[in-house]
């Protein structure tokens, strides 16, 4: 009987398993995409003249929306609602009452999660969707490289197998772009864009390390913890964003000379934009 019970329980979890997967590629498809679009879409905003390093004073045409900073505070916001939802249930007398704990020990995470999630979006403003996808499944080598560095966690051969076939398929990938260095108006530096993809992984293999170091075996409801997370990377980013205003532009990632990121501009651009605001 115990056997049989063992068996159900271990086939109950591998289905929940299979279906948390699955959630997470389309979720994560479907992320994708969005960011992509929001790259296509044009609005008005501040400038005459929408080629990049070219600035005007008022707004006579549609330019593209370049702004992934702004994409990843909207991000941080949208993790601040879980913690709405968190402090919902909690005054609904749904949730039990939880042990202390410090809230600053999820500003670290979300400091990596936004120079990550930063990088990505800038690699995605460069480079093909496609490749995007692809190279984001780098973090398995780069979390199972970092676990077994600060973690000492064992890994098995399968582990490691695993792993050199994710090095192979990121290869791959990442010298397509060298060999056959095809541009558009939708990826204009894929090698550059890519680079930027890969290094956003190392980072975002940092902050799993980091929040299984520090987080795991706090009692943290996981709408809390998202809300946590989203609440410091909006303070750090809102007055990171304050100092990209006043600094230069760089070629190819900014949309003028004048500002690293315009958050005027793309504030301008949602309000004349459905899409941008959806």
């Amino acid at each position: 009987v115990s056997r049989g019970c063992y068996l159900r329980e271990m086939s109950s979890l591998d289905r929940s398993h299979l279906a948390l997967a699955i959630g997470m590629l389309v979720a994560g498809s479907v992320n994708t995409i969005a960011y992509k679009v929001a790259d296509w879409q044009s609005a008005r905003g501040v400038y005459i003249d929408c080629p990049s390093w070219k600035g005007g004073s008022k707004t006579t045409k549609e330019c593209p929306f370049h702004h992934p900073f702004i994409q990843v505070l909207a991000m941080f916001l949208g993790e601040c609602c879980c913690g709405l939802a968190y402090l919902s249930l909690r005054c609904s007398g749904k949730l039990p009452p939880r042990k202390p704990f410090s809230p600053f020990i999820f500003l670290l995470p979300a400091l990596c999660d936004m120079c990550g999630t930063s990088l990505m979006l800038l690699g995605l403003l460069l480079t093909f969707t496609s490749n995007y996808q692809m190279l984001r499944g780098s973090v398995v080598l780069f979390t199972g490289i970092v676990s077994r560095v600060f973690l000492k966690r064992y890994l098995t051969r399968a582990h490691w197998l695993g792993m050199i076939f994710v090095l192979a398929g990121t290869a791959i990938v990442g010298l397509d772009s060298v060999v056959h260095p095809e541009t558009s108006a939708s990826a204009s530096n894929p090698a550059l864009g890519n680079m930027l993809i890969v290094l956003a992984q190392v980072v975002v293999a940092g902050q799993m390390v980091i929040e299984e170091k520090f987080v795991t075996g706090q009692d943290v409801h996981p709408l809390q913890a998202v809300g946590l997370e989203g609440m410091w990377g909006s303070i750090v980013l809102s007055l990171v964003l304050i100092g990209m205003y006043y600094l230069p532009g760089l070629k190819g990632l900014s949309e003028t000379h004048q500002h690293l990121e315009d958050p005027i501009d793309a504030f301008l651009q949602l309000r004349y934009n459905g899409v941008l605001l959806a």
